[in-house]
């Protein structure tokens, strides 16, 4: 299977307490264009978990396992654990505040399903291993050549 042809397919969970609940689609969407643009590990299919929460739900998270007892916008957790039953790769979870990304969407002028593509994109990232603390930058430039590379995503829809 080439590198286009592997494909990361989520798990999107939705709080039943968020402000504004998000299309599904464009998310599913966007990781499937995301796909083709990065070194997914092992041969296909990669799953993961999306979480899609609330400023209490990940500011718990970030103090239990940040030692931050602050409010954040995305929260990874890489796993990367063969599942026995399709030998597909679990690559972890991205949990987002969706509080959180509405309020900087409106900060920034964008909409929130951009911002949500945005944090995901960036907590995928934080999945396979980059990290914008360490790497000098590494993170930070592969994140705006992809957002750059799938601008229709970013071009203020939803």
């Amino acid at each position: 299977m080439s590198k286009s042809e592997k494909m990361i397919v989520p798990e999107i969970i939705f709080r039943d307490d968020l402000p504004k609940l998000p299309e599904i689609g464009s998310l599913t969407e966007f990781l499937r264009d995301v796909s083709g643009r990065l070194e997914l590990p092992g041969s296909g299919i990669c799953r993961m978990e999306v979480v899609l929460t609330n400023n209490e739900e990940i500011q718990q998270l970030n103090r239990d396992y940040r030692n931050l007892n602050q409010v954040t916008d995305v929260l990874s957790f890489p796993d990367g654990d063969i599942l026995p039953e399709t030998d597909e790769i679990f690559l972890g979870s991205v949990v987002i505040s969706v509080e959180r990304a509405e309020k900087q969407s409106g900060e920034i002028g964008h909409s929130l399903g951009e911002e949500l593509k945005f944090l995901l994109l960036h907590g995928l990232l934080h999945l396979l291993g980059y990290d914008h603390e360490e790497d000098d930058g590494e993170m930070v430039v592969l994140q705006r050549n992809i957002k750059d590379a799938l601008s229709a995503h970013f071009s203020g829809g939803e």
